[in-house]
């Protein structure tokens, strides 16, 4: 249930902070020397490890991501304000297809992240098709931006610089909205 204030929803998430990975537990997992390594340390961490094998440790990581996000919108009490913060998801998954279509190999589906605003299967049967109508102004603008420029000549470093800029002008745009 959404909480009825913004400084009410800011306690609940202050109290949920010492639960988050450091900077040093992250470097601590990116230096195990095995799967089974970094799933103890994942589960050192408090992380619910379960049954998982060693080698799927990225599965409990995405677990907690999704207790973080469904917390984050139980204690939201704007939707415009929950949506400001999955939409970096929406521009992850539209570089994972992006990059993939253009660089001719397969893998988008596993990378796409499920916490944004759009479906991600739906975004990247939509992309696929260049049906763009259905994603936001600033979205369906880069994306025809990077449309034309691709077919003059493809530049897949050009993708990030487009994707992020039309994330910043969306963002604004969100939160010059949220403000009235």
């Amino acid at each position: 249930m959404p909480q009825p204030s913004f400084p009410f929803a800011a306690a609940r998430v202050r109290s949920k902070e010492n639960s988050l990975l450091t900077k040093e537990q992250l470097l601590r997992m990116n230096e195990a020397e095995s799967p089974e390594a970094a799933m103890a340390l994942l589960a050192e961490y408090g992380y619910e490890t379960g049954d998982l094998a060693p080698e799927e440790y990225e599965k409990c990581i995405q677990k907690e991501l999704d207790k973080a996000c469904a917390f984050v919108e139980e204690v939201t009490p704007d939707k415009a304000a929950t949506d400001m913060f999955f939409l970096r998801f929406d521009y992850h998954n539209l570089k994972v297809i992006l990059k993939s279509e253009y660089r001719g190999v397969g893998g988008a589906v596993r990378n796409l992240v499920n916490r944004g605003t759009i479906d991600p299967r739906e975004m990247l049967e939509n992309v696929h098709e260049k049906r763009y109508s259905a994603f936001p102004k600033e979205m369906k603008e880069a994306l025809a931006d990077i449309d034309r420029r691709f077919s003059v000549k493809p530049d897949v470093s050009y993708l990030s610089f487009a994707l992020d800029r039309a994330y910043a002008a969306q963002i604004t745009a969100m939160a010059k909205k949220a403000k009235n």
